[in-house]
Order: C-alpha cells, then sequence, then structure tokens
C-alpha cells in the first residue's frame, strides 16, 4: 500500500470514529476544485459507512449552467495585473450557495428534501432522520462553516489539475485541448484569489498533488 493510501485511510478512520462518538446527526462537506480528489475520497468513505445512516448529496447540480456562465465575465486584479475572464466554478458567483444552504436548513430541521434531477441521475428523497450526511462537491467550499460539523478541503498543484481535466475532459468528456490549456491559466488564478483563502474555515486539509495524499492540517488530531 503506498503512503498516500496509508494517510488517505487512516483520515477516514478518524472521521468515521468521530461520527460514531457522535450523539448526534453530523453534516460533513468535502470542498476543494475541480479534478482535486473530492471524488475519489468520498467513494472511500462512505465504503466504510452503513447505507442506511447517510445521506450523499453531490453539489455539481448547484452549480451554475455553463451556458449562462460562459456569457459572464468578471474583472479582478492578481499580482497587480487586471484580468477580465469567464466566470468559472473557482468563483462563488458560479453557484448557488442560497439554495444549498436552505437544502441544508431543511435538514437540520428535520425535513426531507428532493435532490435535483439532472439527465444522467434521477432525483431521490434525502431521509432527515439519517444520522449522517455527506456534501461533496465544489460548491460546498462557499457555504457558511456554522451549517457543518466536519469540514474537509482537498485541493493539487496546477500541474496534477492540468493533467486529471486532461484525462478527464479531453478523454473521457471529448473537450478540445487547446481550448482547456486557454482556459486552465484564468481558472487556476480564480482558484488563488476565490477559493484557496477559504481553506482556513476547513478542519482538515489535504495536499493531493502527484497523487500523493499531504495531511496539512487536522483538527480531529
Amino acid at each position: 500500500m503506498s503512503k498516500g493510501n496509508e494517510n488517505m485511510n487512516a483520515v477516514i478512520e478518524e472521521i468515521v470514529e468521530f461520527i460514531k462518538r457522535s450523539n448526534h446527526q453530523i453534516m460533513i462537506r468535502i470542498g476543494g476544485h475541480g479534478g482535486s480528489g473530492k471524488s475519489t475520497f468520498c467513494q472511500e468513505l462512505i465504503k466504510c459507512l452503513d447505507p442506511k445512516d447517510y445521506n450523499m448529496i453531490s453539489t455539481d447540480t448547484y452549480i451554475v449552467n455553463s451556458n449562462l456562465r460562459k456569457h459572464t465575465k468578471a474583472k479582478y486584479m492578481y499580482n497587480g495585473v487586471e484580468h477580465e475572464a469567464k466566470v468559472t466554478a473557482c468563483m462563488p458567483e458560479a453557484h448557488n450557495v442560497d439554495i444549498l444552504e436552505r437544502d441544508i436548513r431543511a435538514l437540520h430541521n428535520g425535513i426531507d428534501i428532493m435532490t435535483i434531477e439532472t439527465p444522467w441521475q434521477q432525483s431521490e428523497r434525502l431521509d432527515a432522520t439519517k444520522k449522517v450526511t455527506i456534501l461533496e462537491g465544489m460548491t460546498t467550499t462557499f457555504i457558511d462553516s456554522k451549517w457543518v460539523d466536519l469540514s474537509i478541503y482537498i485541493y493539487t498543484d496546477n500541474e496534477t489539475e492540468l493533467k486529471r481535466r486532461f484525462d478527464r475532459d479531453v478523454h473521457v468528456r471529448g473537450i478540445d485541448i487547446e481550448f482547456l490549456k486557454a482556459s486552465q491559466d484564468e481558472r487556476r488564478i480564480q482558484f488563488e484569489l476565490f477559493m484557496h483563502p477559504l481553506l482556513e474555515n476547513f478542519d482538515i486539509v489535504i495536499d493531493h498533488s502527484n497523487d500523493l495524499f499531504k495531511i496539512l492540517k487536522n483538527q480531529l488530531n
């Protein structure tokens, strides 16, 4: 077993123990940029949980449709230079944060919710009485931390993100490689300006660059 897998398994074991020790319902968020390894971590976590005990919300459905975002540009300063570029999912304006927080409040108040239907996934009812609700996706990074009991932030360096986006978006989704390369620079700048500073609001911070698993912060210890 690689050191990265050992570190991941150790963190997951701590989270499972945290859940077991708790005598109340728990809301967990797993945030970070696209291609950071959030989904992989989430899948490994839920393997250790009883399906009867948890709800799972993939928050990609709370991202504003790209057909709208491609016509929306933002201006911002970076290293003393003004930039103007399309709003990517690394900016809070790309997310329906208020709607996600509304759904979280509903679950907190004992009200079942229906997940948002997509072309690839049917809507399903989430049971508000379940002990654990896991929120996974970029949108969770921008919600108020008061709504969750445990926050996990995962990120990578630029090279790792670009490689993973290449493997996923070009090979699987058919996106043009030149477009991907051109968009990555501004995407990363927006990440550094608007998303990465929020890591201070998270209990666990993980650097997943080069498929390693470096735990930079762990308040469960």
